[in-house]
């Protein structure tokens, strides 16, 4: 390549701890990866209607993520419905995500 570098890496991965930050502070277990904001702020509340998801800033922020996803990703095209036509639905569900370790 045309840039010089004379940073060693070393190839294998090594797990950063900060310790910067008191543990009053941590909200998950230390031994889990770290996680970005957008994760850590995740509502815990799992709500029962879009009524109630529209209360809770971070559901509307993962709606409106989602909605975004769809948008970039071209899932479809919106077209003029036809006459005596009637459009389907949707149904947003509206639960947390969890791994296999069950967390959120």
């Amino acid at each position: 390549t045309n840039l010089a570098s004379n940073v060693a890496v070393d190839p294998i991965a090594t797990k950063r701890v900060d310790t910067i930050h008191p543990q009053s502070q941590i909200i998950r277990a230390l031994q889990s990866p770290v996680q970005t904001q957008s994760t850590v702020q995740k509502s815990k509340f799992e709500p029962s209607s879009v009524a109630k998801a529209l209360e809770d800033p971070a559901w509307v922020a993962a709606m409106q993520e989602k909605m975004q996803q769809f948008y970039n990703q071209q899932v479809w095209t919106l077209v003029p419905l036809p006459d005596g036509k009637i459009a389907i639905g949707t149904k947003w569900i509206l639960k947390n995500k969890r791994d296999a370790r069950g967390i959120v």
